[in-house]
């Protein structure tokens, strides 16, 4: 079976996503851990998660790596901190645990990012 680019571009999100996540997840449960409120664990995760997810996510799941793209990157995680932070906060306000709460919001923040990325920052 062959797959379309966009398919395999997606089957590459998808694989290094989880790798992405895996480690943004660690670094906001070791926040929440160490005492941090959810709201600047959260901050200082995606500000980790930002370096490192620019180096896997454009290199290779979009086979690009443009320093000029950073910019438009770092546009489209801050309007997904805002998204996770908004889904934290309602989580949390109907009894969710901030640990849980962040894995529940976990794969809509990361799909509203594919869709920043793919077609605002690397757009062909």
């Amino acid at each position: 079976m062959f797959l379309s680019e966009e398919s395999k571009r997606i089957c590459r999100f998808l694989i290094v996503g989880f790798f992405n996540s895996l480690f943004g997840y660690s670094v906001y449960a070791t926040f929440i851990l160490l005492g941090l409120s959810y709201s600047i664990a959260i901050l200082l995760a995606t500000v980790i998660g930002v370096v490192f997810n620019f180096f896997t996510t454009g290199s290779i799941v979009f086979q690009s790596f443009d320093w000029s793209k950073i910019y438009l990157f770092l546009i489209v995680y801050c309007g997904s901190y805002f998204v996770n932070v908004f889904c934290l906060y309602l989580l949390i306000s109907y009894g969710f645990s901030s640990l849980v709460a962040g894995i529940i919001s976990m794969p809509f923040v990361a799909a509203l990012t594919y869709l920043g990325l793919r077609f605002l920052v690397f757009s062909k």
